[in-house]
């Protein structure tokens, strides 16, 4: 399968996969915390990793993992319907943090610089 086709498929994905947590998903552990931040298909469309980043502490991330978990198959089946596959891929669910960790990272460079600002040093 060529490269293009996989990633057409890994898009349409996270698109369903998106839409569907936002607004079939009833498990209110899920609603308005969980984005999905890419998939990643096999090229055997067997498996499909689902990259998750969610709002709110570690508790809360903690209780959507499970809450994913547990609504995997209804998610699948709803994917299925929408993204046309001859087989529907297995949903792996992995928290990626790369969200949280980037405002974190944008926080601090503010702090600094306005601790640089406050210390009576010009901006360039």
């Amino acid at each position: 399968m060529s490269e293009l086709r996989l990633e057409r498929v890994n898009e349409e994905m996270k698109k369903a996969l998106g839409e569907i947590l936002q607004r079939e998903v009833k498990d209110p552990r899920l609603k308005g915390l969980c984005t999905v931040v890419r998939v990643r298909v096999t090229n055997d469309f067997e498996h499909a990793r689902v990259y998750v980043s969610f709002l709110g502490g570690e508790d809360e991330a903690k209780e959507a993992m499970r809450a994913l978990g547990q609504a995997g198959g209804f998610i699948a089946r709803q994917a299925a319907r929408r993204v046309r596959l001859r087989r529907t891929p297995r949903l792996e669910f992995i928290r990626d943090d790369s969200i949280a960790y980037g405002v974190y990272i944008s926080r601090k460079i503010d702090e600094v610089m306005r601790g640089a600002g406050e210390n009576g040093e010009e901006d360039a």
